[in-house]
């Protein structure tokens, strides 16, 4: 088995004991998507492949090192979570969903 297969049964494992999370926070941008969104990248569904990105990718570099993969997987998956309300500050607001 390769690396890149590897690390995409990991993310796989993560969204799967996550799925929960995941599913919290699609339903967070869908009720707090601004009706004049701006830009198509906003809307929910670019937002949640958006967070399964930066899933992988935080999975690609913890890979190996002593870390616990939970809290970064839940960091990953929430990283944004305040990010409709177009403040400056939203990872300070966004950290009590965490």
């Amino acid at each position: 088995m390769g690396a890149e297969q590897e690390h995409t049964e990991m993310d796989r494992k993560f969204v799967e004991k996550y799925s929960d999370v995941i599913k919290f926070v699609r339903q967070y941008y869908e009720r707090t998507v601004p009706k004049d969104a701006p830009h198509p990248w906003i809307f929910p569904e670019f937002k949640v492949e958006h967070v399964l990105r930066v899933l992988k990718y935080s999975m690609l570099i913890a890979a190996g090192r002593e870390v616990d993969l939970d809290v970064i997987a839940l960091a990953a998956i929430l990283h944004d979570i305040a990010a409709y309300n177009h403040e400056k500050y939203h990872a300070i607001e966004g950290y009590p969903f965490t």
